[in-house]
């Protein structure tokens, strides 16, 4: 899982997800339609500039943090040079660190969106992605620490910094705030690692599998050289830099990570993760906790509006760190709090639930984090303590009208039934005929609607088929091909799906349907040789 070997773990965990090269080509575009869609209402936040973008090769030593410039490029840190994608303009300057193994481009779902609001900083380290490999003959995450410091400071970025860390990226953000404390303003922890994560694996796994660990190549170091780093951390820890200072604590969902890494070592450790991210809690007074429901490891990219929202909650404390304060809340009776307890569609494939429990109301939000939500009044209820949604829901005759704190509208939406379906619920659950009607009514009533777009079809076809929902996954596929009879893919994809599950006739057919729509298909081509070669 995390940190200490995540370049190679994460890297087979995406492998055995069941998704094939091609869907995994399709999994940006998804994600890009689903922030889309986010957008439309959650994620509606007030612009406080026009950016313009543009790209640059160098970095003139006079500009500041108020020049609305998106500079992607290379800079020398001392005979090696890193790269850089600096965007947006203001102050604090959010700066992204990503796992180990892992690139700037991790967080492009997220920062396009904070650059809207501010200055925001992602490099890929030595050794990894468009960076140059170090000229240092060991690595530690000091030295890393001061490269990144080197970095911005060759890059004219000054602080104060929000740093925003993803698995192994927990170690080095917390280094550089112990080293460099006047610089950091606040911290979010992504699913971050703790550096008792990497001391429990080299006293807990087996002799052959510490020697993996230890052979395999790595850019971010070897293991032994990760323990040095946990060590070092330790030492700059006592300086308890994180102490006064917002921290805030984004958990993955621990069902969805033991699925991912469940054939790996690593999952001897799970057991601790939660303590462990409850002491990344404890290193602030300010420190709060999410965990993200539905979302693995890498949450910046499987739920990035929950990354957005916590960020822009980091960016509601002044330079002091002080928080602003919350609204006035008064208290209502259970009967009345009940009011609002139940299922709304929020969109075809997302329902918003509330829930009462001794007196206190959770609401459940699409995209966001669920949280519990506190009375302005006898109709509305919001966000405890201005939480990182910032939403108020109102009762309306139908159902609710949301409200996000920096949305310049509303949306209303209906109350369903507590045992409603969703359109990919229904497919899921093999209520086939109302998936396929709730998709021609949706068609009808909105025909761009991404919920029934031929990409959000096909994914789901295959994760239905590599959940073993053979004859759900096969329903979904065939249905992408009559709503999308020109889609070569779509064919393609249903060929596929044929071929796994030895319907050899089938599949045959639908490559071949495939490429009659696009012949210069080189997977349709070798699968469909192989088929016939078998057959």
């Amino acid at each position: 899982m995390p940190a200490i070997r995540t370049c190679a773990i994460s890297g087979a965990c995406a492998r055995r997800n069941n998704l094939t090269k091609k869907r995994k080509g399709k999994i940006k575009m998804k994600l890009k339609k689903t922030i889309h869609e986010i957008l439309t209402f959650t994620a509606a936040f007030i612009f406080l500039s026009t950016i313009s973008f543009g790209q640059t090769s160098a970095i003139n030593k006079n500009q500041t943090n108020a020049e609305p410039k998106t500079i992607k490029t290379k800079i020398d840190i001392g005979g090696y040079a890193l790269y850089v994608n600096i965007a947006g303009a203001g102050s604090p300057t959010v700066i992204f660190e990503s796992g180990s193994g892992a690139y700037s481009n991790h967080w492009n779902l997220v920062q396009p969106e904070i650059s809207k609001i501010t200055r925001t900083f992602s490099y890929d380290r030595a050794g990894l992605g468009k960076s140059d490999k170090r000229t240092l003959t060991k690595t530690s995450c000091l030295n890393q620490v001061q490269e990144l410091h080197t970095l911005l400071k060759n890059t004219h970025v000054k602080g104060p910094y929000i740093l925003v860390a993803n698995s192994y990226g927990a170690f080095l953000v917390k280094l550089f705030a112990n080293t460099y404390p006047k610089e950091v303003a606040g911290v979010v922890f992504v699913d971050g690692t703790d550096e008792k994560y990497s001391e429990f694996l080299a006293k807990n796994l087996t002799p052959a599998q510490l020697d993996v660990f230890k052979r395999y190549p790595d850019p971010d170091g070897t293991f032994d050289e990760h323990l040095l780093g946990a060590q070092q951390i330790k030492v700059a820890g006592k300086l308890d830099a994180l102490r006064k200072k917002p921290v805030i604590v984004l958990t993955a969902d621990i069902n969805v990570t033991l699925k991912q890494y469940a054939n790996t070592p690593m999952v001897i450790a799970f057991p601790h993760w939660m303590e462990w991210q409850q002491d990344l809690v404890a290193l602030s007074d300010k420190g709060k906790q999410y965990v993200i429901k539905g979302s693995g490891h890498v949450i910046q990219q499987n739920k990035p509006q929950v990354v957005i929202n916590a960020i822009k909650k980091m960016l509601t404390y002044d330079l002091k760190n002080r928080p602003i304060p919350s609204c006035k809340t008064i208290e209502l009776s259970p009967e009345k709090l009940k009011r609002f307890v139940g299922k709304y569609l929020f969109a075809v494939n997302d329902v918003l639930t509330i829930k009462e429990e001794n007196g206190h109301l959770f609401a459940d939000i699409p995209y966001l984090i669920q949280t519990e939500m506190c009375p302005l009044s006898e109709n509305e209820i919001t966000t405890k303590d201005n939480d990182v949604a910032a939403t108020v829901l109102k009762l309306t005759e139908s159902g609710i009208a949301i409200k996000s704190k920096y949305s310049p509208g509303e949306k209303n939406i209906i109350k369903v039934a507590d045992d409603y379906h969703t359109l990919n619920e229904c497919w899921a659950s093999g209520k086939i005929a109302e998936a396929i009607s709730k998709c021609n009514e949706v068609k009808k009533a909105d025909p761009e609607n991404a919920a029934i777009s031929e990409n959000r079809l096909n994914d789901l076809g295959y994760d239905l088929l590599g959940r073993g929902k053979i004859e759900e996954a096969i329903s979904v596929l065939k249905f992408n091909t009559e709503l999308y009879p020109d889609s070569w893919n779509a064919f393609d994809s249903l060929g596929e799906a044929y071929a796994k599950t030895g319907n050899k006739k089938l599949a045959i057919e639908s490559y071949e349907k495939s490429l009659q729509l696009n012949p210069a298909s080189k997977s349709g081509t070798d699968a469909l040789k192989q088929l016939r070669e078998e057959k």
